[in-house]
């Protein structure tokens, strides 16, 4: 899938400080800049473990897990997960009533940024996706659910390579509720940072 923009794209110097709030959506695993979504921090109250002296500058809270709605083209609207930090895909994009969708959800792993890299050596993961829609009054029918112990490492501010990839197809043609999950566990330390979000969808209308 090839390189998309997205409106109001600002680049910022250092990738983590921002006005507009971008995140690279290609599935080359290119290099390119990341910013973080503009919502407040909050203290998780965890005491991190002291990272290496070899890499002043990398912290926890460039751990981040990033997800769109790839076939949704206006400005701005993702979600993001950071130690400390939620901001679900649901609180700023609401599908319409009464029709069915095709979402290509879009999942990605980042560990560090360009001035600011991943203690070496680069021993990552696991990461984890699940996905599952629920018709009302039925059970949960599962869309993906797979771990990936040692997703690929490609350099400084690119996204993970999970053996999964990084594009799930969810197609919903009833009423129902849309589950998902997603988990980045850091090595360094020893720090789970979790996505999570739920839709309701209303596709069948008199």
């Amino acid at each position: 899938m090839g390189l998309k923009y997205y409106n109001g794209m600002q680049m910022l110097s250092d990738g983590t400080e921002k006005t507009n709030n971008i995140t690279p959506a290609n599935n080359t695993g290119a290099a390119e800049p990341f910013f973080k979504p503009a919502i407040q921090r909050k203290e998780d109250g965890a005491v991190a473990r002291q990272v290496p002296p070899a890499t002043k500058g990398w912290s926890q809270d460039l751990l981040t897990i990033t997800v769109f709605d790839d076939s949704y083209k206006g400005d701005n609207c993702f979600g993001s997960a950071s130690p400390g930090e939620l901001l679900r895909l649901s609180s700023c994009l609401k599908w319409p009533s009464c029709r069915q969708f095709n979402i290509p959800l879009r999942i990605e792993f980042y560990i560090d940024r360009l001035d600011k890299p991943y203690p070496e050596p680069a021993d990552v993961g696991p990461v984890s996706v699940n996905i599952t829609f629920t018709p009302n009054g039925g059970k949960p029918n599962t869309i993906i659910s797979s771990t990936d112990a040692k997703p690929v490492y490609k350099g400084q501010n690119r996204v993970l390579e999970p053996s999964f990839g990084k594009v799930f197809p969810v197609d919903i043609t009833t009423d129902g509720v849309l589950n998902v999950s997603a988990t980045l566990h850091d090595k360094v330390t020893g720090q789970d940072v979790v996505y999570t979000d739920r839709a309701s969808f209303v596709i069948l209308c008199s």
